[in-house]
Protein backbone atom coordinates (compact mmCIF):
# COMPACT_ATOMS: atom_id res chain seq x y z
CA UNK A 1 0.00 0.00 0.00
CA UNK A 2 1.31 3.64 -0.90
CA UNK A 3 0.60 6.36 1.93
CA UNK A 4 0.36 9.90 -0.20
CA UNK A 5 2.48 11.44 2.27
CA UNK A 6 5.31 9.16 1.56
CA UNK A 7 5.25 9.29 -2.06
CA UNK A 8 4.96 13.13 -2.28
CA UNK A 9 7.96 13.26 -0.29
CA UNK A 10 10.08 10.86 -2.51
CA UNK A 11 8.32 12.52 -5.29
CA UNK A 12 9.85 15.64 -4.64
CA UNK A 13 12.85 14.60 -3.31
CA UNK A 14 13.53 13.05 -7.01
CA UNK A 15 12.43 16.08 -8.54
CA UNK A 16 14.72 18.05 -6.58
CA UNK A 17 17.12 16.21 -7.70
CA UNK A 18 16.45 16.35 -11.39
CA UNK A 19 16.29 19.94 -10.95
CA UNK A 20 19.93 20.58 -8.98
CA UNK A 21 21.05 18.20 -12.30
CA UNK A 22 19.87 20.67 -14.57
CA UNK A 23 21.28 23.87 -12.77
CA UNK A 24 24.01 21.71 -12.84
CA UNK A 25 24.20 21.02 -15.82
CA UNK A 26 23.12 24.22 -17.60
CA UNK A 27 26.19 26.31 -15.27
CA UNK A 28 28.85 23.49 -16.28
CA UNK A 29 27.78 24.21 -19.86
CA UNK A 30 28.03 27.95 -19.38
CA UNK A 31 31.14 28.54 -18.31
CA UNK A 32 32.57 26.02 -20.99
CA UNK A 33 30.85 28.17 -23.58
CA UNK A 34 32.79 30.95 -22.19
CA UNK A 35 35.31 29.16 -22.33
CA UNK A 36 35.44 28.72 -26.12
CA UNK A 37 33.89 32.10 -26.56
CA UNK A 38 37.21 33.48 -24.87
CA UNK A 39 39.60 31.35 -26.91
CA UNK A 40 38.31 32.61 -30.27
CA UNK A 41 37.97 36.22 -28.75
CA UNK A 42 41.89 35.30 -27.67
CA UNK A 43 42.47 33.68 -31.09
CA UNK A 44 41.65 36.48 -33.09
CA UNK A 45 43.59 39.02 -31.43
CA UNK A 46 46.96 36.95 -31.82
CA UNK A 47 45.94 36.61 -35.27
CA UNK A 48 45.67 40.34 -35.79
CA UNK A 49 48.79 41.07 -33.57
CA UNK A 50 51.32 38.46 -34.53
CA UNK A 51 50.06 38.48 -38.96
CA UNK A 52 48.93 42.11 -38.99
CA UNK A 53 45.35 41.40 -40.36
CA UNK A 54 43.04 43.81 -39.67
CA UNK A 55 38.97 43.63 -39.24
CA UNK A 56 37.96 41.97 -41.80
CA UNK A 57 39.30 38.77 -40.99
CA UNK A 58 36.60 38.88 -38.50
CA UNK A 59 33.68 38.80 -41.53
CA UNK A 60 36.30 36.11 -43.61
CA UNK A 61 36.13 33.94 -40.17
CA UNK A 62 32.06 34.66 -39.94
CA UNK A 63 31.79 33.54 -43.84
CA UNK A 64 34.04 30.42 -42.89
CA UNK A 65 32.35 29.20 -39.74
CA UNK A 66 29.22 29.91 -41.19
CA UNK A 67 29.99 27.10 -43.85
CA UNK A 68 30.64 24.97 -41.10
CA UNK A 69 27.51 25.65 -38.82
CA UNK A 70 24.60 26.78 -41.00
CA UNK A 71 22.14 27.81 -39.05
CA UNK A 72 24.32 28.38 -36.21
CA UNK A 73 24.13 32.32 -35.80
CA UNK A 74 26.52 32.30 -32.61
CA UNK A 75 29.52 32.85 -34.87
CA UNK A 76 27.85 36.23 -37.28
CA UNK A 77 30.54 39.05 -37.01
CA UNK A 78 28.77 40.73 -34.16
CA UNK A 79 29.81 38.04 -31.96
CA UNK A 80 32.76 37.27 -32.98
CA UNK A 81 33.79 41.48 -32.30
CA UNK A 82 32.16 40.46 -28.70
CA UNK A 83 34.19 37.76 -28.49
CA UNK A 84 37.30 39.78 -29.09
CA UNK A 85 36.22 42.43 -26.79
CA UNK A 86 35.37 39.58 -24.14
CA UNK A 87 39.15 37.86 -24.48
CA UNK A 88 40.51 41.29 -24.80
CA UNK A 89 38.88 42.90 -21.03
CA UNK A 90 39.19 39.54 -19.31
CA UNK A 91 43.16 38.37 -20.50
CA UNK A 92 43.45 36.34 -17.17
CA UNK A 93 39.62 34.52 -17.61
CA UNK A 94 38.23 32.49 -16.10
CA UNK A 95 38.39 35.41 -13.43
CA UNK A 96 38.79 39.30 -13.71
CA UNK A 97 40.88 40.10 -10.30
CA UNK A 98 39.98 44.07 -9.35
CA UNK A 99 41.26 45.85 -6.03
CA UNK A 100 39.16 46.48 -3.05
CA UNK A 101 39.59 50.56 -2.58
CA UNK A 102 39.26 50.22 1.15
CA UNK A 103 42.27 47.96 1.58
CA UNK A 104 45.29 48.84 -0.44
CA UNK A 105 47.13 46.21 -2.13
CA UNK A 106 43.98 43.45 -1.78
CA UNK A 107 42.34 42.17 -4.49
CA UNK A 108 39.06 40.04 -5.15
CA UNK A 109 38.75 38.02 -7.46
CA UNK A 110 35.38 37.33 -9.27
CA UNK A 111 34.55 34.36 -11.29
CA UNK A 112 33.33 35.38 -15.10
CA UNK A 113 31.44 32.01 -15.41
CA UNK A 114 28.77 33.25 -12.83
CA UNK A 115 26.88 34.97 -15.35
CA UNK A 116 25.38 34.48 -19.29
CA UNK A 117 27.02 35.32 -22.45
CA UNK A 118 24.40 37.58 -22.82
CA UNK A 119 24.84 38.99 -19.36
CA UNK A 120 28.64 39.88 -20.37
CA UNK A 121 27.83 41.36 -23.80
CA UNK A 122 25.17 43.75 -21.74
CA UNK A 123 28.50 44.68 -19.51
CA UNK A 124 30.71 45.38 -22.20
CA UNK A 125 28.57 47.52 -23.89
CA UNK A 126 26.85 49.69 -21.18
CA UNK A 127 30.05 49.44 -18.20
CA UNK A 128 33.76 50.75 -19.13
CA UNK A 129 35.37 50.64 -15.94
CA UNK A 130 36.30 47.10 -15.18
CA UNK A 131 35.95 47.20 -11.37
CA UNK A 132 32.35 48.64 -11.66
CA UNK A 133 31.58 45.50 -14.23
CA UNK A 134 32.90 43.19 -11.33
CA UNK A 135 30.85 44.91 -9.18
CA UNK A 136 27.74 44.09 -11.13
CA UNK A 137 29.16 40.40 -12.16
CA UNK A 138 29.46 39.86 -8.37
CA UNK A 139 25.94 41.30 -7.41
CA UNK A 140 23.88 39.70 -10.40
CA UNK A 141 25.32 36.17 -9.29
CA UNK A 142 24.94 36.81 -5.66
CA UNK A 143 21.00 37.71 -6.65
CA UNK A 144 20.46 35.73 -9.18
CA UNK A 145 19.72 38.72 -11.54
CA UNK A 146 18.23 38.27 -15.39
CA UNK A 147 20.01 40.42 -17.88
CA UNK A 148 17.24 42.42 -18.00
CA UNK A 149 17.24 42.95 -14.30
CA UNK A 150 20.69 43.53 -13.98
CA UNK A 151 20.31 46.60 -16.80
CA UNK A 152 17.73 47.85 -14.57
CA UNK A 153 20.74 48.10 -11.84
CA UNK A 154 23.07 49.19 -13.89
CA UNK A 155 20.64 51.93 -15.37
CA UNK A 156 19.75 52.99 -11.49
CA UNK A 157 23.55 53.68 -10.88
CA UNK A 158 23.52 50.73 -8.39
CA UNK A 159 27.64 51.03 -7.97
CA UNK A 160 27.51 54.28 -7.29
CA UNK A 161 24.79 54.00 -5.00
CA UNK A 162 26.16 51.11 -2.99
CA UNK A 163 29.38 53.48 -2.17
CA UNK A 164 31.21 51.22 -4.49
CA UNK A 165 31.83 48.45 -2.79
CA UNK A 166 32.49 45.22 -4.32
CA UNK A 167 31.08 42.07 -1.49
CA UNK A 168 32.68 38.71 -1.63
CA UNK A 169 29.73 36.12 -1.64
CA UNK A 170 29.82 32.16 -1.56
CA UNK A 171 29.90 30.94 -5.13
CA UNK A 172 26.71 28.88 -4.80
CA UNK A 173 24.28 28.18 -7.55
CA UNK A 174 20.98 29.65 -7.49
CA UNK A 175 17.72 27.65 -7.02
CA UNK A 176 16.28 26.04 -10.48
CA UNK A 177 13.33 28.58 -10.75
CA UNK A 178 15.48 31.53 -10.28
CA UNK A 179 15.69 34.29 -12.87
CA UNK A 180 19.57 33.69 -13.25
CA UNK A 181 19.03 30.14 -13.92
CA UNK A 182 16.57 30.49 -16.41
CA UNK A 183 18.56 32.90 -17.98
CA UNK A 184 21.36 30.77 -18.61
CA UNK A 185 19.41 27.75 -19.60
CA UNK A 186 17.54 29.75 -22.46
CA UNK A 187 20.66 31.27 -23.57
CA UNK A 188 22.80 27.89 -23.58
CA UNK A 189 19.82 26.51 -25.86
CA UNK A 190 19.68 29.22 -28.18
CA UNK A 191 23.77 29.13 -28.26
CA UNK A 192 24.71 25.84 -29.88
CA UNK A 193 22.39 22.31 -30.91
CA UNK A 194 24.40 20.31 -28.97
CA UNK A 195 24.50 22.08 -25.58
CA UNK A 196 20.92 21.53 -26.30
CA UNK A 197 20.97 17.91 -26.77
CA UNK A 198 22.85 17.55 -23.37
CA UNK A 199 19.95 19.81 -21.53
CA UNK A 200 17.64 17.22 -23.13
CA UNK A 201 19.49 14.76 -21.26
CA UNK A 202 18.43 16.05 -17.84
CA UNK A 203 14.61 17.43 -18.95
Amino acid sequence: MIHNNDFKNWSEFISNKIKAAQTKTAFKINSELLTLYWEIGNSIIKQQKQKKWGSKIIDLLADNLAEHFPGNKGFSVRNLKYMRSFAEAYPHFPIVQVPLAQKENHFMQIPLAQITWYHHISLLTKVKDITERAFYISETAKNEWSRNIMLLQIQSDLYSRSGKALNNFEQTLPEYQSDLAKSIFKSNVKQDRLYRKILYLYT
